[in-house]
């Protein structure tokens, strides 16, 4: 098994260079990274960790929650995971791109109109935060954890999806709007007249305030999601490296943050909550959910064949429209079965959640028509201003979706809908939408 695995990741590391040779796109590069991220990063830490001697930090595998063993177990969900990496980046290596037409784009200048997308991002922001303050203050004053109460939302009953959709919209809105100010891209422009310092001020202040929210909430995926958004959006145009780098760093950091902040001990000092935020931007949280194929075959969960799709058809009309969600769905499941506390926000992956309704068959299947969605929506991106958001909303929707199985696709759904509302909103006339060959 050991030996299939080492081939498989050789694979994997030919299979992501042909992509990226073939595609030259940043946006892509981001897909990779955060499969990679997602199906396979947790594997190497404990790889280098237990076979080779480094340690790269606290990675819980020796430990609550996973108590994951260097094991047989541990290759044959390593396996899987390659299966499921492979299997989605062959979409991109065979299938047929139109690169030409992303390059041509490359030279045009894509102006948006500003001010819809502030007062969008703004109006979007005090609606969808108003309602958590005071229980946000509440728990903020008792030492507890607001990332648990705005994780389940329980207060806000049917309406919480909706409020964090409104974040969501937000983040998008003032993420596209910062990358644009600082000129990520040349080719990406926001011209804004004579209010120029009042536009760009209003900017900052409401990027400061979402932020801080964020913060107080403990909630990186929200940040996450605009930034990936606004990144995929500025690719298109061209991205400046010494900018893309200065941007990573002040944007990575920061998110990583969230999470340390949020879990911190009382005693912890500043040096120690910044080495450990340094920390985890090699090994870090988001990945662990990689882990859940582990689980599922050393624990032998039994089967769960055709739960998730029954429960994605369930949730796919919003709270407010469909009343009260089902009680048990792939989660609860999964967590009853490997005995892992509620609430503790350990998800299961897409790759898991096929693996544990029909088996690996249906984890191949479900890999390979990922992956042409991914192709499909990037090759309309080629051609395409519409295209670009609606690609831009699929990227950042991707971690939220590939770490809640299958009744995260809606979304992916979502992220890409939402982009599509953001192209309609501020995409400037008088360009046109579509480029011909």
């Amino acid at each position: 098994m050991e030996a299939v695995a080492v081939v498989l990741f050789a694979l994997f590391v030919v299979l992501c260079l042909r992509v990226m040779t073939r595609t030259r796109s940043i946006s892509v590069l981001l897909l990779v990274v955060l499969s990679y991220n997602y199906l396979l990063h947790g594997y190497i830490v404990v790889f280098f960790h237990e076979a080779l001697g480094y340690s790269l930090g606290d990675y819980w595998y020796d430990g609550f929650p996973y108590f994951i063993s260097y094991d047989q177990h541990y290759w044959g969900a390593a396996v899987v995971s390659l299966l499921f990496a492979n299997t989605y980046l062959l979409a991109w290596s065979f299938l047929p791109l139109r690169e030409h037409h992303l390059h041509k784009m490359q030279d045009d200048t894509l102006s948006l109109r500003g001010w819809p997308l502030l007062v969008l991002g703004a109006g979007t922001f005090v609606i969808g935060i108003l309602p958590w303050i005071d229980f946000v203050l509440t728990y903020l004053s008792s030492g507890e954890s607001a990332y648990l109460a705005f994780k389940s939302g329980e207060q806000l009953g049917v309406y919480v999806g909706l409020l964090k959709w409104m974040l969501s919209i937000a983040s998008m809105c003032l993420c596209i709007l910062f990358v644009a100010g600082i000129g990520l891209s040349n080719k990406l422009v926001i011209p804004t007249g004579r209010l120029s310092p009042i536009f760009w001020a209003l900017v900052i202040i409401s990027g400061v305030l979402l932020f801080g929210s964020m913060m107080a909430l403990g909630d990186r995926v929200t940040l996450l999601e605009g930034g990936l958004a606004a990144g995929v959006l500025a690719s298109f145009r061209g991205v400046r490296s010494t900018r893309a780098i200065f941007l990573v760093l002040l944007f990575v950091v920061p998110l990583i943050a969230i999470g340390v902040l949020r879990e911190a001990k009382e005693s912890a000092g500043p040096s120690e909550l910044l080495s450990e935020t340094m920390g985890q931007i090699v090994v870090n949280a988001e990945s662990r959910t990689a882990f859940s194929q582990y689980i599922v075959m050393a624990n032998r969960i039994e089967p769960y064949p055709g739960g998730s799709i029954t429960y994605l058809a369930q949730v796919m009309l919003p709270r407010f429209w469909s009343g009260d969600r089902p009680e048990v769905g792939p989660y609860e499941h999964y967590s009853a079965a490997a005995g892992l506390p509620e609430r503790t926000g350990w998800g299961i992956s897409l790759m898991t959640d096929c693996y544990m309704n029909y088996g690996l068959a249906a984890t191949v299947a479900a890999a390979l028509l990922l992956g042409l969605l991914h192709w499909s929506v990037f090759r309309y991106a080629c051609v395409s201003v519409a295209g670009q958001f609606i690609f831009a909303g699929l990227v950042a929707a991707y971690p939220i979706s590939i770490r809640s199985g299958i009744p995260g696709l809606k979304g992916m759904a979502m992220g890409m809908s939402l982009g599509y509302l953001l192209c309609i909103v501020s995409y400037k006339r008088g360009v046109r939408m579509t480029m011909r060959s």
